[in-house]
């Protein structure tokens, strides 16, 4: 966990198995596998159309689309991560950052499609390791450059370069935070209808928090000698 811009994000679950005893549990799609991923780079010099001023004109740009990532819903004891049992369809909704996981309904409460149950009692459930899918990603890279030569030699030239990153200004969203909540001993004093265990739940769960970088434009001038 990261506190980046003051919010915690995780995109994935600690790097401990859930069941040393059992490690083909953990099989499923590596933390990094992009399923989809499409990116096209291109270079185009465009033809003179008048002297100086319609010369040395060039465009160039970076196209990536891609699916998303996936991730593993767990709670925590102590650095383990303790996937729970699943009730029924788990909703997903990546274009909704407040409630992108099972309608952004907290752990424990009603009409929630994760069960507790045998992760309260540290048991591993039945929910697979990256599961889930995260946000795509739809970004556009572009720039206009002109060179302007000051002799007829080309020793000496100028260029003029703007760029621009997320060109559109797509809103592509991080992963959003899968940590269910902490598991903890309960010694009775603070909560005594509880069992041994006690399961805080994590307000942050089944949410969004960042997202990657808006458009930014960047200008520039180089003088080549």
């Amino acid at each position: 966990m990261s506190l980046q811009g003051n919010l915690p994000v995780i995109t994935t679950r600690p790097n401990l198995p859930q069941d040393s005893s059992n490690l083909g549990g953990q099989r499923g799609r590596s933390d990094f596998d992009i399923r989809h991923r499409f990116v096209i780079n291109y270079i185009y010099s465009l033809p003179r159309w008048a002297p100086r001023i319609g010369s040395g004109w060039q465009i160039a740009g970076i196209t990536t689309l891609q699916s998303g990532q996936p991730f593993t819903v767990y709670a925590d004891y102590f650095g383990i991560p303790l996937r729970p049992n699943v009730t029924g369809p788990v909703p997903i909704n990546m274009t909704n950052p407040q409630a992108a996981i099972d309608n952004g309904i907290l752990p424990l409460a009603p009409g929630s499609a994760f069960d507790l149950t045998p992760t309260g009692s540290l048991q591993p459930g039945s929910l697979g390791r990256n599961s889930f899918t995260g946000p795509k990603l739809i970004n556009f890279d572009f720039a206009v450059s002109k060179d302007t030569h000051f002799s007829k030699s080309e020793r000496a030239s100028l260029q003029a370069r703007v760029e621009f990153f997320n060109l559109f200004n797509n809103v592509n969203f991080r992963q959003p935070y899968s940590r269910m909540g902490t598991l903890f001993f309960n010694t009775g004093s603070v909560f005594p209808d509880s069992g041994s265990i006690y399961i805080s739940p994590d307000p942050f769960f089944g949410k969004i928090l960042q997202a990657f970088p808006a458009r930014q434009i960047q200008l520039s001038l180089k003088l080549s000698f």
